[in-house]
């Protein structure tokens, strides 16, 4: 075998084994989230594995969770904007919802399929917790009890 073959194998095997690292280094931080909902445009997300365990979460994050039993998307996973975090004040004012004074948008009385909504009442999100929002007139987020 001559020295360039033998250093192109050399070089190939290096590459190969540095790609492979880089390549489990991000793949244990990264990973694509599908949303099953049309309240946010487009349907593949890339989230960090820190973000998905629920940890440091700010506002404008992207959240990913499975909906609850009780809601109108049993089961299916969604992607979710964090509007409102721990401590702050979500507030109705003429039908519409507030996060400290920012205004989140109206609140529907049904859904698109004619289900009746009930919104969330006024309170302070509570330790632990998030208010997840989409800019769609019919997402089913925060706004609405589950």
């Amino acid at each position: 075998m001559n020295d360039c073959l033998k250093n192109a194998i050399k070089y190939s095997l290096i590459g190969g084994m540095i790609a492979s690292s880089w390549i489990m280094l991000v793949s244990s931080h990264l990973f694509i989230g599908l949303n099953d909902s049309s309240s946010l445009p487009g349907r593949v997300f890339i989230f960090s594995g820190s973000k998905y365990l629920l940890k440091n979460l700010k506002k404008e994050d992207l959240i990913l969770f499975k909906a609850p039993a009780t809601s109108f998307y049993p089961g299916k996973k969604i992607v979710k904007i964090i509007k409102g975090v721990a401590g702050e004040n979500v507030a109705i004012n003429h039908n519409r919802i507030f996060i400290e004074n920012t205004d989140l948008g109206a609140l529907k009385k049904y859904s698109s399929d004619g289900q009746q909504l009930v919104p969330l009442a006024e309170r302070k999100i509570a330790p632990n917790y998030y208010f997840g929002w989409a800019p769609h007139e019919d997402s089913y987020d925060s706004r609405y009890q589950s």
